[in-house]
């Protein structure tokens, strides 16, 4: 009896090893083998082709997209599709009824309200006689001197409130807003913020770094058409990249609007390297603290 038991307890306890050795296998693949990509652009003239190859593991889960020919994009886990942009075809959407059809027709434009017309005679004869007998005869007349005056002295005192209630609430939010802009120029200048955006910004120089294509290969042609803007372009790509490579060779038309050349890059990505960076900044106490004061603003914290 217990000799089975115990044994049964080995089973399991064996497939659970198993199990987990599995799973363990599974995460170390998929944080430390690289998924390698391979990206091909060329536009000459009007015409533009844009092509995307991916794979990880050795070509078991591949990644495929072209672009405008035949514009579709694909991911097989070894012969297997798990995606086809291409493979369902679009429902037909069902006619709806024309907004002529729900819309009950109109009345006939020739046809009047009775009342409506009556209402307007009556007053038409009231301001009449309104106008042609004297205040003194005819008590029913409202004085509209007195209330045209009212309504001036009342109309300009409205504006007078008006423009002061304006005045005071530009003041308010001008005085706000410095006051504002005072409290996060003192929290950027606070020396435990500046070790903690030094700290982030070294975590993030890193994504980056580790994003970089490996391969880089491109001839382009560009220009806007207007010498001051492409001039302006050129120069900020000069910051951005000041040493491109031996490959890479970026050429500024002056004179036309043009966009043309191509472009091939080839690198990889570990999962690994952007977790423990991305959890590196995510656990950053310091950089939470600032985030949170700079969220609740100037108020919240006491100031």
């Amino acid at each position: 009896m217990w000799s089975v038991i115990l044994q049964i307890l080995a089973v399991t306890g064996i497939l659970i090893l198993v199990i987990l050795g599995l799973v363990l296998v599974f995460l170390l693949l998929v944080l430390f083998f690289p998924v390698r990509y391979r990206v091909f652009g060329k536009r000459e003239g009007e015409d533009t082709i844009f092509k995307l190859r991916a794979d990880w593991l050795l070509g078991v889960l591949r990644a495929k997209g072209d672009y405008p020919q035949p514009g579709r994009f694909t991911v097989k886990l070894l012969w297997l599709p798990l995606f086809d942009s291409a493979g369902k075809p679009a429902k037909k959407q069902k006619k709806s009824k024309k907004a002529s059809d729900r819309i009950p027709p109109e009345k006939n434009a020739g046809e009047k309200d009775p009342s409506k017309e009556e209402r307007a005679a009556v007053a038409d004869r009231q301001q009449e006689s309104c106008t042609s007998v004297p205040k003194q005869e005819d008590p029913s007349c409202p004085d509209s001197s007195g209330q045209e005056a009212y309504g001036e002295e009342a109309g300009i005192l409205a504006k007078i409130t008006k423009l002061k209630y304006t005045i005071q609430n530009l003041y308010d939010k001008i005085k706000e807003i410095w006051e504002n802009i005072s409290y996060y120029v003192e929290l950027l200048q606070a020396e435990s913020t500046s070790q903690c955006l030094s700290r982030a910004k070294h975590r993030f120089g890193k994504i980056l770094h580790h994003l970089h294509p490996r391969k880089c290969k491109a001839d382009i042609v560009f220009g806007t058409g207007s010498p001051d803007t492409t001039g302006y372009l050129y120069g900020a790509f000069c910051m951005i990249a000041p040493q491109p490579g031996r490959n890479v060779a970026v050429t500024p038309d002056f004179a036309d609007a043009v966009l043309s050349g191509q472009v091939r890059l080839a690198g990889r990505i570990t999962l690994a390297v952007l977790v423990w960076n991305g959890l590196q900044m995510f656990l950053d106490e310091d950089l939470k603290t600032l985030i949170k004061k700079c969220k609740n603003g100037r108020k919240e914290n006491g100031r």
